[in-house]
């Protein structure tokens, strides 16, 4: 996903965006079914959602970050769903395996890592996900 929106980015097609877009939405599918391990009993450690679900959510935010070829609102939807996506991977990592009691510590640390970098950035979209965190 994230070779081909650097294709689509440097040939400016907006063919590869939909197949990337398409790669996106098929891989937070699977990793929502297949990779959460939702049939494990709450709060047990499994090691394979501490591996996956950071670098997922990382390859979110690389490919949010190649994601526009224009600046119009259709670009802005895509670009902010990409970074929602990555979001949601780092959320549900400390959702399922953080303990309970630090949680909250955890969610208000990440609210403000994603607001100075949102203002480091440049990227205002990002503050509506720390918002949306720290409620």
């Amino acid at each position: 996903m994230l070779i081909v929106a650097a294709l689509g980015r440097a040939l400016e097609s907006p063919h590869l965006q939909v197949q990337y877009a398409l790669l996106g939405a098929l891989t937070f599918y699977r990793v929502i079914i297949v990779n959460l391990h939702l049939e494990a009993p709450a709060y047990v450690h499994v090691r394979m959602r501490l591996l996956t679900l950071p670098i997922l959510g990382a390859v979110f935010y690389l490919t949010a970050k190649l994601t526009a070829l224009r600046d119009d609102h259709q670009q802005r939807t895509i670009r902010g769903l990409f970074a929602a996506a990555g979001s949601a991977f780092i959320a549900l990592l400390i959702w399922f395996e953080v303990p309970e009691l630090w949680q909250p510590l955890a969610f208000i640390a990440f609210a403000v890592l994603l607001s100075e970098a949102a203002r480091a950035i440049k990227y205002y979209s990002i503050t509506i996900h720390s918002h949306a965190l720290s409620a």
